[in-house]
C-alpha cells in the first residue's frame, strides 16, 4: 500500500478548533507523514515567540523507528534520522526566514550532510529557489519534475494580487523512482495550499491483511442494484423509536458531506486557474466565496467534533460499549513490534519472519537443559 505524506504551512494555529480541523483534514486524506509549520507534542522543533515552528508528525500505525534528530534552537528546521521499513531514511522539515539569510541555508545543509542518509524526504516552506543547492546535494523537486509544464501555486498574496510556489517537497533521486503521484491541494484553512505525495514503501515488507471487498464487484450492475437495496432497507429498518436519531443521521449525511467537501476543493482549484489566467476581480470574489465555504466546512466538522467527545465519555461511562472499545483498540498498536534480532543476529522485519522469532526463543527458553536418556533413575523416579 502506499505512503502518504503531505507539507502544509498552518498559521495561526494555536486555536483548539483549528487543530482539530487540521487533524481531520489528515485523517481524511489518509496521511501518513505530515510536515506542518505548527506548535505540537510530536517531533518538533519550536521557537519561545510563536512566530515560528515546524512539527513533524508520524502517524502511529507506521513502523518507524527514530535514530537520531536535530533541530534549529530559532524553531526553523528539524531532521529526524530513522528507520522505515528495515530502510535508513532522512525526514526532515524547513520554515525559511522571508529575508536572504546565507548562514541558515548554509546551517541547513551542513546539517543535512552530516547526518548522511541515501533516502531523504526534504518539505518545507523555503522562500526562494534552490535549484543550484538541488543538485549539488542530487534532490529532486518532486512536484516539478512531474509537472514539468504545468503552473500551480501553494500561496496566494492578496495584497499584491500574486502567487507564488514556495512550499515544496525534495526527495532523493532514489525515492523519486517510488513516487506514484503529487498534488497541490486547494486554499482553505490557510494562506498555503498543502502539498501531498503517494509514495511506494522504500522495502516491500509482506504483512497479513483482512479480508477486502474487490472493486471489481462495483463494475457489476447487479451487485450495485443489491447494495443500492439494502442501504435503503438499513434506513428502512433503523429508523426506529429506540435508535438515537443522531446515529442514524450521522451515518446517512456523512457521504453527503465528504461529497460536499470535495466539490468545494474542486471548485477552488478550477477557480485558481481562471484567476492565474484572467486575473479577474469578479474571479477572486468567488475564490474568496469558495475559500470560505471550505474553511466554514471544515471548522463546522472540528467544532462538533470537540463539543460532543466529552458528551460521548460522560454518557458511556464505565458501560461496556462500542465506543469504549475502539479507544480501547489503539492501545495495542502503540506495542506493534516493528523489528527483531533473530538468534543469529538478523535483522527481521516480516511479520512471518518476527513470529518464528519468538515460537524459537520460547521453544528453547522452556526446553529442559538435562539430557533425560542418561538418567533412568530420575525417569523412574517422577513416573
Amino acid at each position: 500500500s502506499t505512503q502518504n505524506s503531505s507539507t502544509w504551512n498552518v498559521k495561526r494555529s494555536n486555536n483548539v478548533i483549528k487543530k482539530k480541523a487540521i487533524l481531520n483534514s489528515l485523517k481524511k486524506d489518509l496521511i501518513h507523514i505530515a510536515f506542518f509549520k505548527l506548535g505540537g507534542t510530536n517531533i518538533f522543533s519550536f521557537f519561545s515567540t510563536n512566530k515560528r515552528g515546524v512539527i513533524i508528525l508520524i502517524h502511529k500505525n507506521l513502523p518507524f523507528t527514530a535514530i537520531a534528530t536535530a533541530k534549529d534552537n530559532e524553531g526553523r528546521y528539524i531532521f529526524v534520522k530513522g528507520v522505515l521499513h528495515g530502510e535508513s531514511i532522512l525526514l526532515a522539515n524547513v520554515y525559511a526566514p522571508s529575508v536572504q539569510d546565507e548562514g541558515f541555508y548554509t546551517a541547513l545543509f551542513t546539517q543535512l550532510v552530516d547526518l548522511d542518509c541515501d533516502n531523504i524526504i526534504l518539505a518545507g516552506d523555503f522562500n526562494c529557489a534552490l535549484l543550484k543547492i538541488l543538485k549539488e546535494l542530487d534532490l529532486v523537486d518532486i512536484w516539478r519534475h512531474y509537472n514539468p509544464l504545468s503552473k500551480q501555486y501553494t500561496f496566494h498574496s492578496q495584497p499584491h494580487l500574486s502567487a507564488s510556489r514556495i512550499d515544496y517537497i525534495f526527495v532523493s533521486k532514489i525515492i523519486s523512482q517510488l513516487i506514484t503521484q503529487v498534488d497541490i491541494g486547494p486554499i482553505g484553512l490557510s494562506d498555503h495550499a498543502p502539498v501531498v505525495l503517494a509514495m511506494q514503501p522504500l522495502r516491500h515488507i509482506e504483512r497479513s491483511v483482512t479480508w477486502r471487498m474487490s472493486t471489481v464487484s462495483l463494475l457489476d450492475d447487479k451487485f450495485v442494484r443489491i447494495l443500492d437495496e439494502q442501504t435503503t432497507f438499513y434506513l428502512e429498518s433503523n429508523d426506529k423509536e429506540n435508535i438515537d436519531p443522531r446515529i442514524l443521521w450521522e451515518s446517512y449525511k456523512r457521504k453527503e458531506r465528504l461529497a460536499r467537501q470535495l466539490e468545494i476543493e474542486n471548485n477552488i482549484k478550477q477557480l485558481e486557474k481562471q484567476s492565474y489566467c484572467t486575473k479577474s476581480t469578479e474571479t477572486l470574489n468567488e475564490l474568496k466565496s469558495a475559500r470560505t465555504a471550505l474553511q466554514n466546512l471544515i471548522m463546522h466538522k472540528a467544532e462538533k467534533d470537540i463539543l460532543f467527545a466529552k458528551q460521548r465519555l460522560f454518557e458511556s461511562a464505565n458501560k461496556p460499549n462500542r465506543y469504549l472499545a475502539r479507544l480501547a483498540k489503539n492501545i495495542p498498536a502503540k506495542s506493534f513490534i516493528t523489528a527483531i534480532v533473530d538468534s543469529n543476529g538478523q535483522r527481521q522485519m516480516e511479520n512471518r519472519k518476527i513470529n518464528d522469532s519468538f515460537k524459537e526463543f520460547y521453544a528453547t527458553l522452556y526446553s529442559s537443559e538435562i539430557d533425560m536418556t542418561d538418567k533412568p533413575d530420575i525417569r523412574i523416579f517422577l513416573k
